[in-house]
């Protein structure tokens, strides 16, 4: 593949640098490909809208927004974004909830899709792989090969307020970024798990170049921590950049073991590739 210019500026996330840019829990990037340009995730406020203005995201030539999951830190921005084409997992609008702090609360998108569609938007669904611009692809459902990495490791997710059906966030999905270097990996939150999510890109291009996102590390058990770091440094990554999820101990240890290849990920942070 020819070399081609890909930049990636971080809209949200929990912590913000820079002049006048705001940050909130949750996430949303601008991703832009030569002269092509999509979002991935919306935040939950109208911050994006913000913060892009103040990095001159060029609105006007946005052509979808993909979600990586339906959790209303990646979805509540949509309220702010009319008639816009969302690709998204069919399970995206399932009432997702979670128990956390002795409490059962409702964490799902706070708008259902027909809301979004009222809006004016256009919602694609499918949980294949979807090409939203050449070479970047929208992953679909992840396999789940790697078992220990159960997405219930750290709080409970339910698909209802009574808290009965356990939710196995489904509607989790990555983005893959081809690139002359290798695969560069976009995350939400991994709900999958990070080496699962990895697996499937291997499947995309068998070398992972640069991983950047929310690795859903908080709180992970000793063992989890430890499989994750052996797999992470055994795939030869060139560029990581973590935050949201990823929690500051897993943050402190891949510092440790990436050194200058690892930064902390926060909104204003441009990345070019």
């Amino acid at each position: 593949m020819k070399k081609r210019k890909i930049k990636l500026a971080v809209l949200v996330e929990n912590m913000a640098t820079g002049r006048g840019i705001r940050g909130e829990h949750g996430l949303s990037y601008w991703i832009q490909v030569e002269d092509r340009s999509i979002l991935f995730d919306a935040g939950q406020s109208d911050v994006l809208l913000h913060n892009a203005n103040i990095l001159g995201v060029p609105w006007d030539e946005v052509e979808a927004i993909a979600l990586s999951h339906g959790h209303y830190d990646h979805t509540g921005g949509l309220a702010f974004l009319p008639g816009i084409t969302v690709h998204a997992h069919p399970a995206a609008w399932s009432p997702h909830c979670a128990r956390g702090r002795g409490r059962l609360s409702f964490i799902g998108s706070p708008l259902s899709k027909a809301e979004i569609e009222g809006r004016g938007a256009s919602v694609i669904e499918s949980e294949e792989p979807t090409e939203l611009l050449p070479g970047v692809w929208l992953s679909g459902q992840i396999p789940r090969p790697h078992s220990f990495e159960d997405p219930t490791f750290c709080r409970d997710f339910y698909l209802d307020l009574p808290g009965r059906p356990p939710d196995p966030i489904q509607d989790d999905q990555a983005l893959f970024i081809e690139s002359q270097q290798g695969l560069i990996v976009v995350l939400g939150c991994a709900h999958s798990g990070l080496l699962n999510t990895l697996e499937l890109a291997r499947s995309f291009d068998s070398k992972i170049f640069a991983l950047v996102g929310g690795l859903h590390l908080i709180g992970a058990p000793p063992e989890r921590l430890g499989k994750t770091l052996s797999f992470l440094e055994k795939a030869e990554i060139s560029r990581l950049v973590a935050g949201h999820c990823t929690g500051w101990k897993a943050c402190h240890l891949l510092e440790e073991a990436f050194a200058e290849r690892f930064s902390i990920m926060h909104a204003g942070q441009i990345l070019s590739f």
